[in-house]
C-alpha cells in the first residue's frame, strides 16, 4: 500500500534535515495547510501548528515514504507532536496529508510570533543539525 504524504512545515523542509532524517533526498512538492498556524515554539528553533481559524501554512508534501522513514520521522518529532491525517492543498487539489501538529497539552508553549524559514536557515540550521541529528 501507498503510505499517505506528508506535510512538513519546520525544519524538515531544509534537504539537509530531511535527508540526514530519511537516509535520501525525496522528492517535495509545495502546499499549504488552513485552519493552523505556525508559531516559534517557546526556547526552541523549530515551529509548531496549532489550530486557528484563519491560519494558513505553507509547507511541503513528501511522497512515497516508507513504514521504517515513517518511524524515522515519528523518533525524530517525539512526543511533543502527534502525527494526524489533514487536508491541505497542493497544486493537483485538495489532498490527504499527515502532519505534525503540537499536542493539546503543549499548545501554550507556542508562541504568537510566525516561525521564519528563512531567519531559521540562516541564524539557526547549524546549531539545529549539531544538536538534533549529530548521530545521523
Amino acid at each position: 500500500t501507498m503510505s499517505v504524504p506528508l506535510f512538513i512545515y519546520g525544519s524538515l523542509m531544509h534537504p539537509e534535515v530531511l535527508s540526514r532524517v530519511l537516509g535520501r533526498t525525496p522528492e517535495t512538492r509545495g502546499a499549504t495547510l488552513t485552519g493552523f498556524r505556525r508559531g516559534v515554539i517557546r526556547g526552541e528553533s523549530f515551529p509548531g501548528v496549532v489550530p486557528a481559524e484563519s491560519g494558513s501554512v505553507e509547507g511541503l508534501l513528501v511522497f512515497d515514504l516508507t513504514p521504517s522513514e515513517i518511524a524515522e520521522v515519528d523518533r525524530f518529532e517525539d512526543d511533543f507532536y502527534r502525527r494526524i491525517p489533514l487536508e491541505v492543498l497542493s497544486e493537483s487539489g485538495m489532498t490527504r496529508a499527515d502532519v505534525y501538529v503540537v499536542e493539546p497539552r503543549f499548545e501554550s508553549l507556542v508562541m504568537a510570533e510566525e516561525w521564519d524559514y528563512a531567519l531559521f536557515v540562516e541564524r539557526d540550521l547549524n546549531a539545529f543539525i549539531q544538536t538534533f541529528l549529530r548521530d545521523a
